[in-house]
């Protein structure tokens, strides 16, 4: 349902309306709070509040929900739309090309936004007719699959009187069983991810019906229906498609004959720890390119074996963040050769202009720990073939601090590296990680780099 839309919002719509020529009145004593009745150059108008929307499974793709209203007031629907920050934006939309609830895209809205010339031109035959959608794609769904396993459908009429929804979208009687109808989203919309064959599965929202049927989408126009009974599912879960407890389920209306007794028998639906199998690591794509660079010099680069945790060392307060994979969300100007990037985990980090150059707002980035650790590890694969002085006029020094290492053993060290190549002398030599710290810190470092498994046992940790 629409929120409340704010006086000002009205205010400001009008005043929009106006500004293009338009004749405006406000009707008097219309409707209720959150809408808001107008006459524009003669045509019957509602402003409705509506919102911004993000799917998690692509942060770019931007949608705004529409709210279709409950009566036939309306030739035309102003929606002012407001996003997560900034100003709301107008939509205009005739009438006639909506019948129900629905979410479309900024794309697909783009035609309707700040389009007051529809006002003053002559209407298009349908566009401010008052269609409305009387059973969703679900209860279609649920009905053509009941008569076809020769089962006798009741739908159950709302009890107040109006135009729309005439009946209960999410109730039905099937075989004179009560049923809750719901669609099962996938834990991924891509194909080609194993989470693409696990689904959702909630708990009735209340005790009216007696089993939940289930639709899943196989396609555009495919669809399967699991008929649980409601016992079945005591919390929100999640389950495989491929789960031998859950495929008894699939398009089995058999079971809405079957007696309470039976049912009461079957064994709830949870979600079990799976066994955790070690997957194989991966090359990272920086290390890639730094083994290739390597080798067209007739260098050799290989990664070391990773180290058990017991000879790390860590101390209890450090901990390794794995590989990571985050999207470019924002990218700003250039200031004093660094650019600042916003990712999509929330992070945002400055890097130079340099190894920023052919990143774009949408390119995935994968990299181990901090953003630091990323600039890092992609100045290292750079730095391969260079000479130190190079090395230094290209990239910013990375301190890293050395616990008693082999060629000082009894010291803490502070070297200064630039991309692979460092100082031959320790910048440093101190007795205490305090006083090492305080030294980095003195040289303008403001970023700590946490160790990573591949790190040399010496090494405590890394500043830029």
């Amino acid at each position: 349902m629409a929120g409340v839309l704010s006086e000002n919002a009205v205010i400001e719509t009008i005043a929009e309306a106006k500004a293009c020529g338009l004749s405006v009145q406000r009707v008097a004593g219309y409707g209720r709070t959150f809408d808001v009745g107008l006459v524009v150059e003669g045509k019957i108008c509602q402003v409705i509040k509506s919102r911004q929307v993000i799917d998690p499974h692509y942060p770019n793709a931007v949608s705004v929900s529409l709210y279709l209203p409950r009566t036939e007031f309306a030739d035309f629907l102003i929606y002012v739309a407001y996003p997560l920050s900034g100003s709301p934006t107008l939509y205009t939309v005739p009438r006639g090309v909506l019948s129900k609830d629905t979410i479309w895209s900024l794309e697909s809205l783009e035609q309707y936004r700040d389009a007051w010339h529809v006002f003053k031109q002559p209407l298009v035959p349908g566009l401010t007719e008052r269609p409305f959608t009387i059973l969703n794609w679900q209860l279609q769904a649920v009905i053509k699959a009941a008569e076809e396993a020769a089962l006798d459908v009741t739908l159950i009429r709302l009890k107040k009187q109006r135009p729309w929804p005439t009946f209960v979208q999410r109730r039905v009687i099937v075989g004179e069983r009560k049923c809750a109808v719901y669609s099962c989203s996938r834990l991924s919309p891509n194909p080609t991810n194993p989470s693409h064959n696990f689904v959702f599965l909630r708990t009735p929202e209340d005790k009216w019906a007696e089993f939940q049927l289930c639709l899943v989408k196989d396609g555009p126009s495919e669809c399967a229906i699991y008929v649980v009974p409601c016992e079945a599912i005591k919390k929100k879960t999640t389950v495989s498609l491929a789960n031998p407890a859950f495929q008894p389920y699939k398009n089995n209306w058999k079971l809405l004959s079957a007696p309470i007794s039976e049912l009461a028998a079957i064994t709830p639906i949870e979600w079990r720890q799976p066994n955790r199998v070690r997957r194989r690591k991966e090359v990272a794509e920086y290390l890639m390119k730094a083994k290739l660079q390597a080798q067209s010099k007739r260098q050799s680069a290989e990664p070391l074996p990773q180290r058990k945790e017991e000879e790390l060392s860590l101390p209890d307060n450090y901990c390794y963040a794995g590989m990571k994979k985050v999207q470019i969300v924002s990218i700003g100007e250039v200031e004093d050769g660094r650019v600042e990037i916003g990712f999509s985990n929330g992070s945002v980090g400055s890097f130079s202009e340099e190894m920023a150059a052919g990143w774009t707002v949408g390119k995935e980035i994968e990299f181990s720990g901090s953003l630091g650790r990323l600039e890092v590890n992609l100045n290292n694969s750079l730095s391969i073939g260079m000479s130190l002085d190079e090395a230094k006029n290209r990239f910013p020094p990375l301190w890293v601090i050395y616990d008693h290492p082999k060629d000082f053993n009894a010291q803490i060290v502070v070297r200064v590296l630039f991309g692979m190549l460092s100082e031959p002398l320790p910048a440093l030599l101190c007795d205490s990680l305090k006083e090492a710290r305080e030294f980095v810190l003195s040289r303008g470092a403001t970023v700590n780099l946490r160790r990573d498994p591949f790190d040399d046992p010496a090494i405590i940790e890394g500043w830029i």
